[in-house]
């Protein structure tokens, strides 16, 4: 796991800009401009993100060698838990925060930087010991 995060960390934390910037503009399209509810507009536009993300994080940062249908869409739904399971541990922790902190009402960001920190400790970990772990891994 150290290997991966010196030679990768950063193009999966790119990766997941990208998502985030895919998530936003989907998210801002479709409210805003197609009128979608804002339920489901956010489901929309995480669905768009998910995929993108794992697009990119199959083919450029675990080189993900599953080529057959069957596997490749096993692949992606572990990729669409992980990536749910994370979500929900963002929001938790947000909301957590909040509630035990009133005060940080407030500055919403600190709340909002630590779910995104514990998404991503959940996402990454979850990407790299189940869905894209190698046969030859431990």
């Amino acid at each position: 796991m150290s290997k991966f995060l010196k030679t990768n960390f950063l193009g999966y934390f790119l990766v997941g800009a990208t998502g985030f910037l895919v998530d936003t503009s989907l998210f801002i399209f479709f409210s805003k401009h197609l009128g979608y509810s804002l339920y489901s507009a956010r489901l929309t536009s995480f669905s768009g993100s998910i995929f993108i993300t794992w697009l990119l994080n199959r083919n450029l940062i675990f080189n993900s060698q599953k080529n057959k249908l069957v596997q490749i869409l096993y692949e992606f739904s572990k990729y669409l838990l992980t990536q749910s399971l994370g979500a929900i541990a963002n929001l938790f922790v947000f909301f957590l925060l909040l509630r035990l902190i009133p005060a940080l009402k407030m500055n919403l960001v600190i709340p909002l930087a630590f779910g995104a920190i514990i998404g991503l400790i959940i996402n990454l970990l979850g990407s790299y010991f189940w869905v894209f772990k190698k046969k030859n891994e431990g």
